[in-house]
């Protein structure tokens, strides 16, 4: 049975559920003209749970059409371990920076057209996230690719 809405938006942005988000996530919207033009999906880790993911973005293009996700994860994610469980603050970011990847590599061959967008909320003090844009593949991620 398919299911056709009347009802569209532009975007889905997958981000963790993390509270301390909250802000930088509605800045990030508000500045992107997404507000009330996306749907939200939070989900602990974010794109963590690449099967949970896939799910939740295909619904959201089923039901809603969108033409674009948008993947943030973050960094001191609980989901992750925290901070605590990467020696470095370089190797934290190389290891959301893959997870990052391996969604968008999941999803554009599963939802061929679907634009796939990926930022990093870089944690600067205890409820201060500041979302940079993943572009470009560093050297680093490549090399430490599983």
């Amino acid at each position: 049975m398919i299911i056709l809405m009347l009802h569209t938006c532009q975007a889905a942005i997958v981000h963790c559920l993390d509270f301390r988000l909250q802000k930088s996530i509605k800045k990030y919207l508000e500045n992107d003209g997404l507000i009330g033009n996306c749907d939200i999906i939070s989900i602990a880790g974010g794109v963590k749970n690449l099967n949970f993911l896939l799910e939740q973005v295909q619904i959201s293009k089923r039901l809603h059409s969108i033409k674009q996700v948008i993947l943030i994860n973050h960094t001191d994610c609980g989901a992750y371990g925290g901070k605590a469980a990467f020696a470095s603050s370089a190797e934290q970011r190389t290891r959301q920076e893959i997870d990052l990847r391996k969604a968008q590599q999941m999803i554009e061959e599963s939802i061929p057209g679907l634009e796939v967008e990926m930022g990093l909320a870089a944690c600067k003090d205890t409820d201060q996230f500041v979302i940079e844009s993943i572009a470009e593949e560093s050297a680093l991620a490549v090399a430490l690719r599983v």
